[in-house]
């Protein structure tokens, strides 16, 4: 059910003080893994390499690829000891965050990717899109756990949004609340063919033994942050400089 790979780019980012400042569908993308032959057009993932024929990739159960972050393009780095994040605002793939249509034209980049990425899942969540970002489409069953975590990341409010750590926190906790047979589900609306295939493959699975979630080593929990740190990734605005202790 899980359509992507623990976000650990996505903490080696904040670790290293690197705001992405575009984090959008198309500069999240996955391994070839699920192509075992490598025999796919890239382009068009469906096809083989020379497209003429299908391609035919194995499910990502049976290989569980990661997902890399890329186009570095518009991202910055910065220092703690310089001082709260301050940077102009870069309209890029995303342009529905509030405080992009506030009257300040500076803001912290951090919790901005916390709404990039919260609008990110909220696509996989609700799969119906309306002009301005805002889906009126009811949520997907099976991904609607993700709810309150997607609520928490897209508050209108930066400074009230979570922390990178914080959201692999809260999603690791939502995520232990589920049964196998909650994880065997597809992660997406199926027609009645794709769904009855589906079934047959979980049951089979489930009946060999097949775990629905990869066996990888957890990583440690992040250390809890300084006052002026968690100021450092969440306050909207603040003074030119100050310590982060």
């Amino acid at each position: 059910m899980r359509p992507m790979h623990p976000p650990r780019e996505s903490t080696t980012c904040i670790k290293n003080y690197v705001a992405h400042r575009d984090c959008i569908f198309t500069n999240i993308v996955q391994e070839p893994a699920v192509y075992p032959d490598g025999d796919f057009y890239p382009a068009e993932p469906w096809m083989d390499s020379a497209h003429e024929h299908l391609a035919h990739p194995i499910t990502r159960t049976e290989c569980w690829p990661r997902y890399h972050i890329i186009d570095f393009g518009l991202s910055r780095q910065y220092d703690p000891s310089h001082g709260l994040p301050r940077e102009g605002i870069i309209l890029g793939g995303d342009k529905s965050p509030p405080e992009h249509r506030m009257e300040s034209p500076i803001c912290n980049p951090f919790p901005t990717d916390i709404y990039f990425l919260g609008n990110l899942v909220r696509g996989l969540v609700r799969p119906t899109w309306l002009p301005g970002g805002v889906s009126q489409a009811p949520p997907h069953r099976p991904l609607s756990f993700l709810c309150p975590l997607i609520d928490q990341m897209m508050r209108k409010e930066p400074d009230l949004r979570p922390t990178i750590g914080e959201v692999i926190a809260q999603f690791t906790a939502l995520r232990e609340r589920l049964t196998k047979a909650d994880l065997r589900l597809p992660a997406r609306p199926l027609y009645w063919w794709d769904s009855f295939k589906h079934r047959l493959r979980q049951a089979k699975r489930a009946w060999s033994g097949v775990l629905p979630l990869p066996l990888y080593p957890s990583d440690p929990p992040p250390p809890p942050l300084s006052d002026g740190m968690h100021a450092f990734f969440t306050q909207y605005l603040g003074p030119s400089s100050c310590h982060l202790p």
